[in-house]
Formats: C-alpha cells, structure tokens, sequence
C-alpha cells in the first residue's frame, strides 16, 4: 500500500471537468488499497464563486470515505481577465504551498499532481522535491496554451509566462500522463523526453448506451427532420463555439436548427 499525495485545483464537488477525473482517480485508488490524500481549493468552478449549498468546505483537514481531503483558500475572481488569471494562479499557489509546509517526512511516498493550474504543477513539484519523492504529472490541459486560446486581452503574455513555469514542472516529473495525441506533440515540444510520457484517454463521466433514434426524438420534442447540434461539457471562450453559428450558415436556409448545450454533474464519490 502507497501514501500517494494527490496536488489538484478542481474536485469534488464541483461538477464538470477535471474534478470528474481527479476526484474518480483519488477513488480508484482508495479502493485499490492506497492511503490517498488530496491537497486542493475550494469548489469554484464553473461557478466562479463558491455555491451556498458548499460553503461548508472551508480552508483545513476532513475525511471523505477513507480519503484525507486538505483545503487552501484562495480568491476567485467573478470575471476573468488578465489581471485576475494572474490573482487567481498567484494566490491558488500561495495558499496550497502555505498548507503544504505542514507535510513532513514519511506522510507520503507519492506526489501526483494534475494541471492545467500552474500552482497545483509547481507546488507539487516543491513537495516532491522537498520530500525526496518521486513526482507524477497528469496533463489535463496547459495553462500557455488555454491563456492563448481564451481570448483574453493580454492572453498572450500570460501564455508566454505559464509555458515558462510549467516547462519547469513538466521536466521535473518522474512520468508524466498526458490525455490526448496531441498534447502529447505540445509536451514534447515544451522539451520533455517521448520516453517519460504515457497517453491514457478520458472516459466519459457517463454510462454511454445505444437507443432508437425516433424515440430519444421524440422524448426531447425533436422533430425527426431537424438538425439537432448537441455540446456537453465546458463553454467558453476556449471552447469557440461560434463555430456551430458558422457552420449553420452552410445549411439550406429553410433548415431548422436546435442547439443544445448540457452541463454534466457528478454526486459524491463513495
């Protein structure tokens, strides 16, 4: 059985995105025999701003079936711009390495940390490197390339300056985990060795089940002739939805068009 230190921003229980991944590994491995703890924030995403039904989980220690689960506070700013990306990143770092100083020798055998947040890559890394333990990187996404493509006015300073601090994290990693082929090629590209990466794809966060076409139709008041354009999962300026409106342009102008964009959820892990 290993003591693995598990360093993320997003987790349970916020309800689309990474925490879905971090919060589902932090259980596999509970139940695969290992002492787990999570050094996180508090629930901020997507709300920006913590949920009334989650101001409970307050900056300290608790336990969650098994799983020691440790919060830094932290600001959220409720718009994002350059100015806030920088706020928010400086102070995510500020207060996870605060509550990290309290680790000490023997606590872990393990330090796993998931990114896109610059912090929790960095701090990670100083607890490894301060602990004397091998470091796992997950590449979720990096914050260079999501400053680039968010749109945000300045997003190409913040991209230069993130690439720099995560380059550092991603060549201190013992093994790194990236999600997709191409972030593989944006890792490689940022110096890291072929040889410590491995590719393990997201799964939906949802039991996926073939069903009769007409009848999913008919349940949601979708005529059987309409162009149905369906989004799950995160909506920004990254995502560059505008592409839908684009595409529409193409359609015969007496073409009906419904757009749907769902956000999934997650209940508490066991």
């Amino acid at each position: 059985m290993a003591k693995i230190l598990l360093v993320t921003t997003n987790y349970w229980p916020e309800p689309t995105g990474i925490s879905v991944y971090t919060t589902d590994l932090a259980v596999g491995l509970n139940e695969a025999g290992h002492s787990v703890s999570v050094l996180t924030s508090l629930p901020h995403y997507p709300w920006w701003k913590i949920p009334s039904e989650f101001a409970y989980l307050t900056e300290g220690v608790s336990e969650q079936n098994g799983k020691k689960i440790i919060r830094a506070k932290h600001v959220i700013p409720a718009k994002m711009n350059v100015a806030n990306r920088i706020r928010f990143e400086s102070s995510l770092w500020w207060n996870l390495r605060r509550v990290s100083k309290k680790f000490k020798s023997g606590d872990f055998d393990l330090v796993i940390s998931c990114i896109p947040t610059v912090a929790a890559g960095i701090v990670g890394k100083r607890i490894a490197k301060k602990l004397g333990l091998p470091f796992g990187l997950i590449v979720q996404d990096l914050s260079g390339a999501g400053a680039k493509q968010s749109g945000l006015r300045g997003g190409a300073l913040i991209s230069k300056v993130a690439h720099a601090v995560e380059g550092s994290a991603l060549k201190a990693a013992d093994g790194l985990v990236v999600v997709s082929p191409a972030m593989r090629d944006v890792v490689i590209g940022l110096g890291v060795r072929e040889s410590r990466i491995s590719q393990i794809l997201n799964y939906s966060a949802r039991t996926i089940v073939s069903v009769n076409r007409e009848q999913s139709r008919s349940k949601f008041g979708w005529n059987e002739h309409d162009f149905v354009v369906v989004h799950t999962g995160n909506m920004g300026a990254k995502q560059d939805l505008e592409n839908v409106v684009t595409a529409a342009d193409s359609l015969p102008q007496k073409q009906k068009l419904r757009y749907f964009l769902w956000v999934m959820e997650i209940k508490s892990p066991t």
